[in-house]
């Protein structure tokens, strides 16, 4: 007897199914946490410093400001060349 899913395709054996490694699920939760928790101190130090130096509110959030372009900037940059990086690698690996 030949089982047939709605869609007309047959299943697949259970040997055939691929198994899932849900352990790698997580890790862009972990990344963006981990970002986010070293952004946070990263431009709450710079405005803290600016501070202790002027006493001026603008100055401060001026510095906030730039640090969280710059953070940003760097980022992407860096994600950039890791991505860049692994890409060079698996088509060198390919050969």
């Amino acid at each position: 007897m030949d089982l047939m899913h709605a869609n007309g395709v047959e299943p697949k054996p259970r040997d055939a199914v691929e198994e899932i490694d849900y352990s790698q699920r997580g890790q862009w939760l972990r990344a963006a946490m981990l970002g986010a928790n070293d952004g946070l101190v990263s431009v709450a130090s710079l405005m803290m410093g600016v501070g202790a130096v002027k006493e001026d509110i603008n100055a401060m959030l001026l510095a906030g400001f730039v640090g969280i372009v710059a953070g940003d900037c760097s980022m992407a940059i860096g994600e950039f060349v890791s991505v860049y990086t692994q890409y060079d690698i698996e088509i060198d690996g390919s050969d």
